[in-house]
């Protein structure tokens, strides 16, 4: 008699190994995502189309006006032709031109002191250093409160911004004045090249010198032509009214001064 044959005990391998079936996702919510990822597709792009409509329509319109100056790298709108009066445009080209004048002055600046770095004169490296602050900070600061002042007045036909024109524009031309003089001081000695400078400059050698010569020529005739300037821009303004517009401006503002400290003892 045969003995009776065990069973195989179950196996409990394959019961602690990960399972690899995958859950299924039904279809329909797979379509319904991405025809919400469809829907904002097609927001987003109507929504670009339509910005860009609106940015071409003011554009043409005159009321967005894209940064054109300078053109190297454009930070605002300057447009003399388009947004000048043509009655303003020559006094506003005056301007301009003088302002392209004192760039240049302040760049013959700093090529004499480089020019003095080569010889043994004192106060060269300070003067060197001082010529490209006033380079640095007499053009952007020319061009906002001067320039900009007199094309914002001519623009807006306001005699307040001429008078601030006036103001720092005067300021402008006593420093030409005084730059084409150029008295040495320690360390200025070199960092203008009036005609002091030019006259120091020729014992260190003819070059210097002359150099020197070049740059107090640039700064006499800058001087002179901001005196024009501003005789020109004058007699401009007090031939459209200007004075008088003055005078209307200043009482009208009196007035709302007025009636904004009545208002506020009122309270």
């Amino acid at each position: 008699m045969d003995p009776p044959q065990q069973e195989p005990a179950p196996s409990y391998a394959n019961a602690f190994q990960p399972s690899h079936s995958t859950v299924a996702i039904p279809s329909h919510a797979l379509d319904a995502r991405e025809k919400a990822l469809l829907q904002k597709e097609v927001d987003l792009l109507a929504k670009e189309a339509q910005l860009k409509a609106l940015e071409n329509e003011l554009t043409i319109g005159g009321q967005l006006k894209r940064k054109n100056w300078p053109r190297c790298f454009p930070m605002l709108y300057h447009d003399i032709v388009g947004e000048i009066p043509p009655s303003s445009r020559r006094v506003v080209r005056e301007i301009y031109m003088c302002w392209y004048g004192f760039i240049l002055c302040l760049s013959w600046n700093f090529v004499c002191a480089s020019v003095m770095l080569g010889t043994k004169a004192e106060h060269k490296a300070s003067s060197w250093f001082l010529t490209i602050v006033y380079f640095l900070l007499g053009v952007p600061l020319s061009f906002w409160m001067w320039y900009l002042a007199m094309y914002n007045a001519a623009k807006n036909d306001s005699s307040v911004r001429f008078i601030y024109f006036f103001l720092w524009f005067s300021v402008h031309t006593a420093f030409c004045i005084w730059a084409s003089i150029a008295f040495q001081f320690s360390a200025e000695s070199w960092s203008f090249s009036g005609w002091f400078a030019a006259i120091a400059a020729f014992d260190y050698g003819n070059g210097p010198g002359t150099i020197y010569c070049i740059g107090a020529s640039l700064w006499t005739l800058e001087s002179l032509y901001c005196l024009w300037c501003v005789k020109d821009v004058y007699l401009w303004f007090r031939g459209q009214g200007g004075i008088e517009q003055v005078k209307q401006e200043a009482a009208v503002a009196a007035f709302r001064q007025g009636l904004a400290q009545q208002a506020s003892t009122r309270r």
